[in-house]
């Protein structure tokens, strides 16, 4: 989706909504496919407490669509049902197991930076960041091939994630069809 994300906008600005729909109904499908009950019945447990009105203003000011997300999100929660969750559950998981901490550098949803917490107590995990990548990193290039491996043989210490660096990151769309310019030559 963000391969498209520059030529909806550029088309937005010269009055042509399309392609934004598109994306626009394109996540939607998406979000159809979560089921929002265990959405809010996490979030609303677990998350809902921990942000104040003073964070999210500070953390959306200036942003285009500012604070509606959380807005729209947290009331919901003003009717949802909320277990009771521990402080401990807010500790850092501690484990002297093996771990794969895959992160995409592109991720705006769990940024490497979280991984690297993570690893902080977890001592006999590997961390691997692909560059080009945004969310989902087993899903892309060698991704599977590396948690394959790794479960096979859970040696932190002897996982390769070099492959992670050769997974380019998709080109953006030039046109709605393709991300490289239509050709002018003649066809046959």
């Amino acid at each position: 989706m963000s391969s498209l994300g520059p030529l909806a906008i550029d088309r937005a600005a010269a009055g042509d909504f399309g392609p934004l729909l598109a994306l626009a109904l394109a996540q939607e499908r998406v979000g159809r496919q979560m089921a929002a009950g265990m959405f809010f019945a996490v979030t609303c447990s677990e998350d809902h407490r921990l942000v104040n009105s003073e964070a999210i203003e500070r953390e959306t000011a200036g942003r285009f669509l500012r604070d509606s997300l959380f807005r729209t999100r947290w009331a919901a929660c003003d009717s949802w049902p909320q277990g009771d969750v521990p402080e401990s559950y807010f500790e850092p998981v501690r484990s002297e197991k093996p771990v794969l901490l895959l992160s995409g550098g592109l991720d705006p949803v769990t940024p490497p930076s979280w991984a690297e917490q993570a690893a902080a107590t977890l001592p006999s995990s590997a961390q691997l960041v692909a560059p080009s990548v945004g969310h989902g990193v087993a899903a892309v290039g060698c991704g599977m091939n590396l948690v394959e491996r790794f479960l096979e043989d859970p040696r932190p210490e002897q996982t390769d994630g070099s492959c992670l660096q050769e997974i380019e990151r998709p080109p953006f769309f030039v046109t709605p069809v393709s991300p490289m310019e239509p050709s002018t030559e003649a066809r046959p």
